[in-house]
């Protein structure tokens, strides 16, 4: 399994901002501005800020720096947090009318592709795939509004309309899945997500649900570690 370095770069910056955001400054603005960027980007950032413990935040950051490089400190990771969650829509908003599919494999043309022999884990494939899924999903699911029945005249007109949506390259990966989005299983677009990285990475959707949030409640009664990280 491969990541970009920009990728992991994105990831590294994510952990950074969560763990300024987990040790708040009394005198720094509202955080909910920066929670809102942070989650427009990285989708379901918000459950692991709550249900992280600060020292499994510690260890993701950490095994990233070793691939990338220290992250900003603490006090620079909010403007650096902000940049990239820019530089990613732009990115996106340029790659607009090109197929998805380099990306999905983690390596778009001219980047640093880098895998287990460079230190990538199992949950930062996880983490990037599940949050380019869930951008992707969230993109098209907003603009399938309540549509149940889909067919290939909405299909025709959602291909029409990416370019302007947001993340247009992520949700370009659902084009031919929007029936599974309208309806998802059980109702739980979360589910449909880990089920289509599950694909991807050749897993089962619960261990992807596992590598990306770690045990629900229930498993951590029992013991199981977070992400392949001791807590």
């Amino acid at each position: 399994m491969t990541l970009s370095r920009a990728d992991l770069t994105d990831l590294a910056n994510k952990y950074a901002e969560m763990l300024r955001l987990r040790r708040p400054d009394p005198s720094a603005p509202d955080p909910r501005a920066a929670m809102a960027r942070l989650a427009s980007t990285f989708p379901g950032v918000l459950r692991e800020l709550d249900d992280f413990p600060l020292e499994v935040l510690e260890g993701r950051l950490a095994a990233l720096e070793r691939i990338c490089g220290d992250a900003p400190n603490e006090q620079d990771a909010r403007s650096v947090a902000k940049q990239s969650i820019e530089n990613r829509q732009s990115i996106e908003n340029r790659q607009s009318a090109q197929n998805a599919t380099h990306r999905a494999e983690g390596a778009r043309a001219g980047e640093d592709v880098l895998d287990a022999a460079n230190g990538v884990e199992p949950w930062m494939v996880a983490c990037v795939t599940f949050h380019r899924l869930a951008r992707g999903a969230l993109a098209a699911k907003r603009w399938l509004g309540g549509r149940k029945a889909i067919g290939a005249e909405v299909i025709a007109a959602f291909a029409d309309a990416l370019p302007s949506l947001p993340f247009p390259s992520d949700a370009r990966t659902w084009e031919h899945d929007l029936p599974a989005l309208a309806n998802p299983p059980r109702g739980r677009l979360s589910q449909l997500i880990f089920e289509r990285a599950g694909l991807e990475m050749g897993l089962s959707a619960r261990d992807v649900r596992l590598l990306v949030f770690g045990p629900n409640r229930r498993e951590r009664r029992c013991g199981r570690e977070v992400g392949g990280l001791a807590p």
